[in-house]
């Protein structure tokens, strides 16, 4: 929803610029996310906190952006809940 959200308000060189400013941090962890490293995960779930912001803070006070806001919103919580889930099922050995 991120690149939807992007692509509507800006340009496409800005749009670009933003994506590639914006998505940087959200894919770092995504390999060690994919193989199941547990620190990966917990890193992810900080990484995410941020866009969780942003995301209520848009639509609470940009009507224009509501809908994309919402629906990242949507996406983020999804991702955060499961990224928790999965840490609470792989409990650390130690």
């Amino acid at each position: 929803m991120l690149v939807l959200w992007h692509l509507a308000r800006y340009s496409a060189g800005t749009a670009a610029l933003s994506l590639g400013v914006t998505l940087l941090p959200l894919a770092l962890p995504l390999y060690g996310v994919l193989r199941g490293s547990r620190r990966a995960c917990v890193l992810s779930t900080l990484v995410i906190a941020p866009y969780l912001a942003y995301a209520i803070m848009e639509s609470l006070a940009n009507p224009g952006a509501r809908s994309y806001a919402i629906a990242t919103l949507g996406a983020a919580s999804l991702l955060f809940l499961s990224l928790i889930a999965v840490l609470r099922v792989s409990r650390d050995p130690g």
